[in-house]
């Protein structure tokens, strides 16, 4: 396991680099004033210290637990994978139909069921939790646009 940490962590730098490279051919603005090339620099920028840092992890950790666990690559991993972007392809593709809170509401769900299996009522209370409160905080107080959807909302 430690050996594919270790790739991880030199993918996720290569990623971070490039990131960074496509961001300095945009405008980076000012701290003040920043143009659309500035977050992406940042976000490229912490991808490449949180690589460095995991891959360091990796090669100086000396648990003889992680050393055993299986390789990421195994299809119960992948079946994951796969459920989320499914998932996460779908709520795109359903957004406007649905509208935000009903669309949000099923991703939750659904992520909640495949990542960190939990409980139904725990599931569905904190899918109505997450996607009652990104409504009130984005919709309602930073008053960001929605899709309204079928309950009009």
């Amino acid at each position: 396991m430690k050996r594919w940490d270790q790739r991880a962590s030199v993918i996720g730098v290569v990623l971070g680099i490039l990131v960074v490279a496509a961001a300095l051919r945009m405008e980076l603005g000012a701290w003040n004033s920043p143009g659309p090339g500035f977050l992406p620099a940042g976000a490229g920028i912490l991808l490449v210290i949180l690589s460095v840092a995991y891959g360091l992890n990796a090669r100086w950790t000396t648990d003889p637990e992680r050393a055993r666990q299986p390789s990421p690559w195994i299809i119960e991993h992948w079946r994951r994978v796969v459920s989320v972007l499914v998932a996460l392809l779908l709520y795109a593709l359903l957004l406007d139909t649905l509208g935000y809170l009903i669309a949000t509401f099923l991703l939750m769900v659904v992520l909640l069921r495949v990542l960190e299996p939990a409980g139904w009522p725990m599931t569905l209370l904190a899918a109505t939790l997450i996607a009652g409160a990104t409504y009130v905080v984005f919709g309602k107080w930073l008053m960001v646009q929605f899709p309204r959807g079928i309950l009009g909302v």
